[in-house]
């Protein structure tokens, strides 16, 4: 999907009932703002983003996947492989931003970011 503008969530979501939110393989010429979110799985993954990627006050209650160094940790927010033409900014988030077991998928990694990572993210950017 292609945006030609912003993209903003606020809020949404059910972790009773195991509701995830993929942000994957998308391009935003604007900013892309997440919010508020909570459920069972969250990530923006492979998305190029324009402006900013903001991750701020999210929560999601998946565990990590069985047999790996990540079973049994919350395993949500993942902030992966994005292309930010601005800053990265991640605050709040339960648990914080990561790259998460999305690094056992061949091809995700760190993001590139034309600005700053900032808070949770500050790391999460090569």
């Amino acid at each position: 999907m292609t945006v030609h503008g912003n993209v903003v969530s606020n809020g949404g979501g059910n972790p009773a009932s195991e509701r995830n939110f993929p942000f994957k393989d998308n391009t935003v010429d604007g900013n892309v703002i997440i919010q508020g979110w909570h459920g069972f799985w969250f990530g923006v993954i492979r998305v190029t983003v324009g402006g900013n990627l903001v991750v701020a006050n999210n929560s999601g209650t998946q565990v990590g996947l069985p047999d790996t160094e990540f079973e049994g940790v919350l395993d949500s927010t993942e902030v992966v492989s994005n292309v930010i033409g601005h800053n990265l900014i991640c605050h709040g988030n339960t648990p914080p931003a990561q790259i998460g077991d999305a690094i056992l998928d061949p091809g995700n990694g760190l993001n590139t970011v034309g600005g700053n990572a900032i808070g949770e993210c500050a790391d999460l950017a090569g």
